[in-house]
């Protein structure tokens, strides 16, 4: 009986979720995909803003604020006198549990680590959008932080401060 009841209260503190989070998840993922509308709420954004981090947001002098958790990402941009924000997020994105973010200015490309891959998108195409790059490999699993580096154009994947350098990997132009 003491299995049972254990076994009950393990199960359902599982399957119990934040409803907050499970909107928003859910939302990301029917984002762009035209069957509904293409909204997500200012909670998920407030949401998404609770649970940034140093490795999941990203904050350049006023200019613009990218942040992003699970499979939703916010790119915040000063222009025009104004903050326009644009929103990655569908199934064509590939986002499931984004670890880490970093973006390149320069080349208006946004970096992703999740999981076994890293996600390079473009800043200006925004939606339901795939990335432009995809690489995967079993050495991203334990990383932990991703950082552009403007001097060399390279990328800097990190396990706990410990990192390795790989070339930007420039798209031909």
């Amino acid at each position: 009986m003491k299995f049972l009841i254990l076994f009950t209260l393990i199960s359902y503190s599982v399957m119990a979720q934040d409803p907050l989070t499970s909107e928003c998840t859910q939302a990301a993922m029917r984002f762009g995909n035209g069957e509904g509308d293409d909204y997500v709420s200012k909670d998920c954004f407030d949401w998404v803003k609770q649970n940034k981090t140093d490795q999941n947001s990203i904050s350049m002098a006023d200019k613009i604020q990218v942040m992003g958790h699970l499979n939703l990402i916010f790119i915040s941009e000063f222009k025009e006198g104004k903050y326009l924000t644009h929103i990655i997020a569908g199934k064509s994105s590939g986002l499931k549990n984004i670890k880490a973010m970093s973006l390149s200015l320069e080349h208006r490309e946004l970096y992703v680590l999740q999981g076994q891959e890293l996600l390079v998108f473009s800043m200006d195409i925004t939606g339901n959008v795939g990335p432009m790059r995809k690489f995967q490999s079993s050495t991203l699993a334990p990383a932990d932080s991703v950082t552009y580096l403007a001097e060399g154009e390279q990328l800097k994947i990190g396990v706990s401060g410990l990192g390795k350098i790989y070339p930007r990997l420039i798209r031909s132009k």
